[in-house]
Order: structure tokens, then C-alpha cells, then sequence
């Protein structure tokens, strides 16, 4: 587990931070027409949306001609160019995104005198290229870990795993599906993996929810695992971290004791049902156990074909439903460690509220008032009783 005070070691200090964002592999600050970095953003989540970022370009409008310096800044906001972006102190940073350029505006202000014009530069990571296309197919593989692996195998993602224009790592993180150990019985040997009238990016987002599997994507590298598949927390942070600010919150509102998941077997002419009971800790009194254990959440999932399909989808809604308890919104000085999907230790709140989250999204900040950095996480139990 990480300590705070092996952050500080790491970079010497958290006083001079330091950013590079370079395009098909050219840093935007080594421009010759000395373009500056106004404004970052960086959006990473663990969920199934799209990892964005953001930044502002200044110093990239001429006042005599009264125009955009489209020269100086063609290299660096060209549609569809790979963007690394890397972030640290003191000269030191490492990468905390990779994609492509999405979109870019551009903006000039004459009544505000306190905005200088600005080129706006909105990146995604791979995912947004895995939302645009949309077919009808039958793939080769019989599981469906086999089958993400197959996708990101075509030729148009390979494309994107070569340097200098690299929008994704060749490095990818594929654990197998439960149903690998099932597809080679002979039983199952016709069945087929099929995507239906969806685009790559529904497919594996589909076959995440199905197994109860993480889809994200981090400084490029595309993880698709079994879902808080670490329960050991990454990092511990106090109050004295250099935290500015945090909210925790714990609600039971629409908190069930457990899950059902049911379909027909259309063969044998039986049911086929998965069930989760949920095991968290509300409350250190029994006031809640009798709202909350008795309410069960039936669903009827009409793609499932086994037991194994019935389990998988329990664990995903049960363990969809149990993060819904607890939740934890923090500010910090800048963190550039901080990834998503792992939990933090956050101690030194009081014993009602310390508690180990699972970070859903991370929030890179950086502007003319210095660095932060914002996590949202999540959890599904108490450490001590409320």
C-alpha cells in the first residue's frame, strides 16, 4: 500500500508541477511560437463511459491580424491525432492518458478582457473510436473474453498500437470469462458468440455486464478483469495528505438484501436461476437489517443460457446495488498516481467514517491557481456501525 509520504519522495516535492502533452509524439509547450498550456483536465473513470481530457491553448491568436495562428497550431489540433498526456513535479511526469483528439474549438472574446483567445483541444481515449462503428456479425471465439481479445486483434486497432501515433497500448489486460471453462464441452460446441446490431464498444460493455467484469481504459492500456478484482488497497490518504476538501455520504435509500436472476430454459422446459444474498455491513444495529434483508430485486435477463450465465449476472446487479451505499467525494494538492478502479485507505475521519473506497473516477485539474486532483469512489460497507 502506497503511503502519501512515498509520493512526496518520489517527486522531491508537490510544489512545482509539471505537464507534457504531446501529439503524434511533438510536445505542444516545444513549439517554436512558445503555445502554453492555459488549462488541463483530465477525466479518468472505471466505469464504461469513455476517459477524456481537455486542454486550452493560448498564446495562439495574432491581435494585429485579428486571427488564429492556425500555423503554429495545426500540428498540435488536428483532428484524430494520438495525444499523450503525462503529469508530475519537477521536471519528472509520467503518463496518465492516452487517445486521440475529438473535437476543437476555437474562442475569442472581445468584450471579456479577462480571457485571452484560446484553442480548446477535447480528447477520448479508444473507446470513442470503438463507438463509432456498428454491424451484425459472428465472431470466432466461443467465450466472450476470447472475443474482446479477438476485436482489439482486428487490423483497425492494431493500427493504433504504433508509435509515435499511438492512441492505445499494445499492453492489454484480458482476464478469461467464467464461461471459458464451459465453451469446450462438447454440449457447447455449436454455440457462437454474436454481436447484434451493435458497435465494438456495446459488445464488450455487454459481455462486461454480463460476467460482472470492469471495462476501462488507462494511459492506453485497455483492462478488461473480473470487477474489484483488488481488494487490498492501493493507497492510504489522511486529512493531513494535503486533502482540501471531502464529502462522504451513506444512504440506504433503495438498498435490497438480495438478488434473483431468472430465465427458461427453452430446451429442457426448466427455469434457470442465479441468486446473490448480499453480505455488507449497513449498520452496527439491527434497525436496518429488517428494512433492507428482507427486499430481494428480481430481474428476468433473457440472454442467459446457463447457470453459470445466471451467477455471473447475479454478482454483477448484486455488486451494482451494494456500491451504491457508500460514497466519498475528495479534493487533494495534485495527484498524478492516483489511477482508477483501486481502492484507497481513507483514514484519520473519525471511526464512522474511515472507510476503503473503490475509486470510479479521477479527476486531473490543473489552471493558472495550480494543481488538483478530485477522486469519486464508492463502497458497499461500513467499517463501524452508524
Amino acid at each position: 500500500m502506497i503511503e502519501f509520504s512515498q509520493i512526496v519522495a518520489k517527486y522531491g516535492s508537490l510544489t512545482n508541477p509539471a505537464v507534457k502533452i504531446e501529439v503524434n509524439g511533438i510536445g505542444v509547450q516545444m513549439s517554436k511560437d512558445k503555445l502554453q498550456i492555459a488549462y488541463l483536465d483530465v477525466d479518468l473513470t472505471a466505469g464504461y463511459e469513455a476517459s477524456t481530457a481537455v486542454y486550452r491553448i493560448t498564446n495562439c491568436y495574432n491581435m494585429n491580424l485579428g486571427q488564429f495562428k492556425y500555423g503554429a497550431l495545426k500540428p498540435f489540433i488536428m483532428l484524430g491525432s494520438a495525444v499523450t498526456i503525462s503529469l508530475g513535479y519537477n521536471g519528472s511526469a509520467g503518463p496518465v492518458f492516452k487517445g486521440y483528439i475529438s473535437k476543437v474549438e476555437f474562442a475569442y472574446d472581445s468584450m471579456d478582457e479577462t480571457t485571452m483567445p484560446y484553442c480548446e483541444v477535447t480528447c477520448m481515449d479508444v473507446k470513442g473510436i470503438m463507438m463509432s462503428n456498428r454491424y451484425q456479425k459472428q465472431l470466432l471465439s466461443r467465450n466472450y473474453s476470447g472475443a474482446v481479445s479477438e476485436l482489439f486483434a482486428l487490423p483497425q486497432y492494431m493500427a493504433l498500437q504504433v508509435p509515435p501515433k499511438d492512441i492505445m497500448s499494445s499492453m492489454k489486460n484480458i482476464v478469461p470469462t467464467p464461461d471459458v471453462a464451459t465453451s469446450t464441452v462438447p454440449v457447447n460446441l455449436d454455440r457462437t458468440i454474436e454481436m447484434y446490431d451493435e458497435s465494438d464498444y456495446e459488445f464488450v460493455v455487454r459481455a462486461a455486464k454480463r460476467f460482472n467484469y470492469d471495462f476501462f481504459v488507462v494511459a492506453g492500456e485497455v483492462n478488461f478483469f473480473p470487477a474489484k478484482l483488488v481488494f487490498l488497497p492501493f493507497m492510504k490518504l489522511t486529512p493531513k495528505d494535503s486533502m482540501r476538501s471531502v464529502s462522504v455520504t451513506y444512504d440506504i435509500a433503495g438498498m435490497v438484501g438480495g438478488v434473483e436472476v431468472r430465465n427458461m430454459d427453452p430446451d429442457k422446459g426448466i427455469p434457470i436461476v442465479g441468486k446473490k444474498k448480499m453480505t455488507n455491513k449497513l449498520s452496527g444495529g439491527p434497525i436496518v437489517k429488517t428494512i433492507v434483508k428482507p427486499q430481494t430485486k428480481v430481474v428476468v435477463d433473457n440472454s442467459i443460457r446457463d447457470t453459470v450465465d445466471a451467477a455471473a449476472r447475479a454478482d454483477f446487479i448484486a455488486d451494482q446495488e451494494s456500491y451504491r451505499f457508500g460514497t466519498i467525494e475528495a479534493e487533494f494538492v495534485g495527484i498524478p498516481d492516483i489511477p482508477p478502479a483501486v481502492f484507497i485507505q481513507f483514514d484519520g475521519l473519525g471511526s464512522t467514517v474511515d472507510n476503503s473506497f473503490y475509486i470510479t473516477r479521477v479527476r486531473h485539474i490543473m489552471d493558472k491557481a495550480g494543481y488538483i486532483t478530485r477522486v469519486t469512489g464508492r463502497a458497499a460497507s461500513l467499517s463501524l456501525g452508524l
